[in-house]
């Protein structure tokens, strides 16, 4: 890596077009990576106080184009007020 991955503080999604109000967020993790290595993928898991919640699928992703995986807002229930944190698992692939 070429630095540690990124959390985001919370983006807002979706603004309600009549109000300007925010309806939605999330928070991206970008990973920083070589992006000349389409050969790696990473696994990335949404840990929450340090424990995974399976109710959060692991997002996979491959080539050098995707860095960034989402955690959307309705993943939170159940865990506000905890520290959310990775964990990621570097694939390599054959090209």
């Amino acid at each position: 890596m070429l630095n540690g991955p990124h959390l985001s503080d919370p983006i807002l999604t979706y603004v309600n077009s009549s109000t300007g109000k925010p309806t939605s967020f999330e928070f991206q993790c970008q990973i920083n990576f070589d992006p000349a290595r389409n050969d790696v993928g990473f696994d990335v898991k949404f840990l929450f106080d340090g424990k995974w919640d399976m109710k959060v699928p692991t997002r996979s992703i491959s080539g050098a184009q995707q860095r960034t995986v989402s955690l959307d807002q309705k993943y939170l229930i159940g865990h506000m007020g905890q520290n959310v944190s990775l964990r990621i698992q570097i694939k390599l692939h054959s090209v």
